[in-house]
C-alpha cells in the first residue's frame, strides 16, 4: 500500500479471504473522496457498536488508511487505545500512505501538508532523521544525503562543523573538493549567507 499498488493489495486481501477489504480498497480508489467517506462511515458504525476494539490492529489500520486517516484514538473496555498507522514505517513509506491513500485524487501539496503534520506530531518518521540514520555517523555521507534531500541548513552545518574541520586536520583537502563544489553550487540557489559560510571554511 505504501507504493500505491492497489491491485497487489486487493490480490493479497482476496487470497486471504478478506473479500470486504478487497472491495473497500477498490472503492476507496475508484470513488476517491466518496470511497474514503464510506470507509469512514463504516469505521464510525463499528466504533458505535463496540466492534472496533475487537479487530486486529493491523487490519484496523488498513481500514483507517482507506478512510483517509493515519491515526485513531478510541475507548475499549475502559481503556484508551491509540493507533498510529505510520508506526514502523520509514519516511518514504509514510509519505506514500499520504500520497496514494490519504490524499488520493488530491494535490501533491495536500499530501506534503498532511505528512508534515504527522511528522510534527511524532506519528511519522522525519526525512531529516532518515538522512542521518542512513549515514551511520559518516559526516561526509550525511552531508551529501542532506544536499540530495534539499536540507541545505543541515548540509551547511555538517560541512562547516564536521566535514571540513576533519579534512583539514587530516590533511585530506583533495577528497574534500568534490563535496565543497557541490556545496558551492547549492549555496548559489539559497542565500548569500550560505555562500559566505562555505567560503569562510
Amino acid at each position: 500500500m505504501c507504493a500505491g499498488d492497489s491491485e497487489e493489495a486487493m490480490r493479497i486481501a482476496s487470497e486471504d479471504g478478506m473479500t470486504m477489504l478487497s472491495s473497500m480498497i477498490s472503492e476507496a480508489l475508484s470513488a476517491e473522496e466518496k470511497g474514503r467517506g464510506d470507509c469512514a462511515d463504516m469505521l464510525e458504525s463499528w466504533e458505535k457498536i463496540g466492534d472496533i476494539g475487537t479487530m486486529e490492529e493491523d487490519l484496523l489500520k488498513i481500514y483507517l488508511v482507506l478512510a483517509g486517516k493515519t491515526h485513531l484514538e478510541f475507548q475499549h473496555r475502559g481503556k484508551t487505545i491509540k493507533l498510529n498507522c505510520l508506526e514502523g514505517l520509514d519516511w518514504r513509506q509514510a509519505f506514500g500512505i499520504h500520497l496514494w491513500w490519504v490524499n488520493c485524487g488530491g494535490f501533491l501539496e495536500d499530501a506534503v501538508d498532511s505528512f508534515s503534520e504527522d511528522v510534527a506530531a511524532g506519528r511519522a518518521a522525519s526525512p531529516d532523521l532518515h538522512v542521518f540514520e542512513q549515514a551511520q555517523g559518516n559526516y561526509e555521507l550525511a552531508c551529501s544525503y542532506a544536499l540530495t534531500a534539499g536540507d541545505y541548513a543541515a548540509a551547511l552545518r555538517l560541512f562547516a562543523e564536521e566535514v571540513a574541520p576533519n579534512a583539514i586536520a587530516m590533511g585530506d583537502l583533495q577528497n574534500l573538493r568534490p563535496l565543497a563544489e557541490r556545496m558551492e553550487k547549492a549555496a548559489d540557489k539559497i542565500t548569500v549567507h550560505f555562500k559566505s559560510g562555505i567560503r569562510a571554511v
